[in-house]
């Protein structure tokens, strides 16, 4: 009377990672959401720091939260495509390289070294940051959009 394992479906507890659920669907375009939500904050910051020359920005802390938050949800975008373009996870995992950017920039401004934080945001992060998302959202839409 015990359980027969014995039928035609040997693979119905079997989770095929080798394409995209419908929930995976939404998840990356809500991450490419995300991405172009902390790029466009960036951009604000990083253009008002350049002009008023202040750390007294509210948002500052918000958004570099924002961006080290990005980490953890790399990691569920780069597994996404672990098998299905390898490529991309690994370009998703150089996000990495951002982490003593953020470092040096959470100095500037603990420290209150507007220029050198107007310099860090204007000619290494923000430019960075953006070439990033953009490669990052071309290769994701490629499988999000087909």
């Amino acid at each position: 009377m015990g359980h027969n394992h014995d039928h035609d479906d040997d693979h119905d507890h079997y989770y095929d990672d080798s394409y995209l659920h419908d929930n995976q669907f939404i998840f990356l375009r809500h991450y490419i959401e995300m991405l172009l939500t902390c790029e466009q904050g960036l951009d604000y910051i990083t253009k008002r720091i350049r002009e008023e020359m202040t750390i007294e920005i509210p948002v500052l802390g918000d958004c570099t939260d924002a961006l080290i938050a990005i980490d953890d949800a790399n990691f569920l975008a780069a597994n996404l495509m672990k098998k299905i373009d390898h490529p991309t996870y690994e370009l998703i995992y150089t996000f990495k390289e951002f982490i003593p950017i953020f470092e040096q920039i959470k100095r500037a401004s603990d420290t209150e070294n507007v220029d050198e934080l107007a310099a860090l945001l204007t000619n290494t992060l923000q430019p960075q940051f953006v070439q990033w998302t953009r490669q990052v959202q071309t290769a994701l839409l490629k499988h999000i959009q087909q």
